[in-house]
């Protein structure tokens, strides 16, 4: 599986960007590595297919107990499926169970945001 990077955003003023890439590929199966407290998570599901489903990443358990609250309280919640743990383990769980193909991905750090197709 590649990544064909759509963009490359920078932590300030790059959330312009991310929607509009999200809009325009209106994915329908999204991976989201580092969802911290669901904020993006939110601004994936409702600029994405109606359909979409998402399955979300997140390295700490409070911030993702925190984005639990906020998504529990969304319409959205029955489409984001949140794993806690290491994303490097998590990926290769997730490789051997989960038999649909995502083709959108979103990857957070420290130093700004990728998100692009896999192919």
């Amino acid at each position: 599986m590649r990544l064909s990077i759509m963009s490359q955003l920078s932590m300030s003023g790059g959330r312009g960007t991310f929607l509009a890439e999200v809009q325009k590929a209106r994915p329908h199966r999204v991976l989201e590595i580092g969802m911290a407290i669901g904020y993006s998570t939110l601004l994936l599901a409702q600029h994405s297919a109606e359909d979409v489903r998402i399955t979300t990443l997140e390295l700490s358990e409070e911030r993702a107990e925190t984005a639990r609250r906020y998504i529990a309280r969304s319409p959205y919640a029955d489409r984001i499926t949140i794993h806690v743990g290491d994303a490097g383990e998590l990926l290769t769980q997730l490789a051997e169970t989960d038999s649909e193909a995502i083709r959108f991905c979103v990857y957070r750090c420290g130093q700004g945001t990728v998100c692009g197709l896999l192919s």
